[in-house]
């Protein structure tokens, strides 16, 4: 409850000629309102934080996914880059033993 409507409530006790009891009462009530109020907001804002946390949580879990799916990628890029380097230099060894090989022969031959 806000202090206009709690002064509104207090000018129109002190208009009434009421007794002290119901001045208590009515304070009473509005005191408990305004914690109601209060604590239905902070219920509130409880709330929502939780949403946010959630959808906070998931969209780490979707970039750890992504992370994940990129690092597979990449190890299997490198693993196939290195079988391809093996051949490359199975390829260079097997031709220059053949090259040797053929000198030799031709050396032989002479």
């Amino acid at each position: 409850m806000s202090k206009t409507d709690r002064q509104a409530m207090v000018e129109d006790i002190g208009g009434k000629k009421g007794s002290k009891e119901e001045e208590r009462d009515l304070i009473e009530q509005m005191e408990s309102k305004s914690k109601k109020s209060r604590e239905e907001g902070m219920m509130k804002e409880i709330k929502e934080e939780k949403v946010e946390f959630k959808i906070r949580k998931e969209a780490m879990m979707s970039k750890i996914e992504n992370m994940s799916n990129v690092e597979d990628t990449l190890f299997r890029e490198l693993k196939e880059s290195r079988e391809k380097s093996l051949q490359l230099e199975l390829a260079v060894v097997t031709l220059t033993c053949l090259g040797i090989s053929l000198i030799v022969f031709l050396s032989l031959r002479h």
